[in-house]
């Protein structure tokens, strides 16, 4: 894509819309991206279009949620991805202050699983969390109270699309820890 300097608004248009399908190949952004290259529409309706998919991207189509079984929350959202989080996965993800600052305490990010309380010498039962108590919070996210006692789980529809725990989505978000850790690990080859 190249730089219109008569319409220099146009330009940042194309560099967002150049991000998004970045952030979200294969869909409709793909489509997107070609009528922006060939300029066939204006770029106002480009932007509209761009920022409908990315919203729908992060709207359920379909919530499940396995609270009688105790195991997990089933989402298809509008843009056709699939998500599956366990109720652990969920507790170890909360998005609450108190959750966040655990979290960052520990050095640790929602989608890596809290770790495991030193035990005395005598192991107690702790039953699997489930939720309790499971709410939708107005038209963007979802509440769930746990069996442990904690009822400031309140995830919204981002939150939980951004921390989706499938392979890809995964992959995604941690595709440059190996390269973190080569350059702190591996001193540069002197020449």
């Amino acid at each position: 894509m190249g730089i219109d300097t008569m319409h220099p608004a146009k330009n940042i248009q194309i560099a967002v819309c150049s991000s998004l399908i970045a952030t979200r190949p294969g869909t409709c952004f793909d489509r997107v991206s070609k009528e922006v290259s060939s300029r066939k529409i204006d770029y106002t309706s480009v932007m509209n279009e761009a920022l409908k998919a990315t919203q729908s991207a992060v709207e359920p189509a379909s919530i499940k949620v396995h609270k009688s079984s105790g195991n997990s929350m089933d989402i298809v959202w509008k843009d056709g991805h699939q998500s599956s989080y366990t109720f652990a996965y969920l507790r170890d993800a909360c998005p609450c202050a108190h959750c966040n600052d655990e979290r960052e305490k520990g050095h640790r990010q929602p989608d890596e699983p809290a770790p495991a309380a030193p035990t005395g010498g005598l192991q107690m039962f702790k039953p699997a969390i489930r939720p309790d108590e499971v709410a939708q919070v107005g038209n963007y996210a979802i509440r769930f109270d746990s069996n442990d006692g904690h009822k400031h789980g309140i995830f919204s529809w981002r939150y939980l699309r951004d921390w989706c725990p499938c392979e890809s989505c995964h992959a995604r978000r941690h595709s440059s820890d190996g390269l973190k850790f080569d350059i702190e690990n591996h001193p540069p080859r002197e020449k």
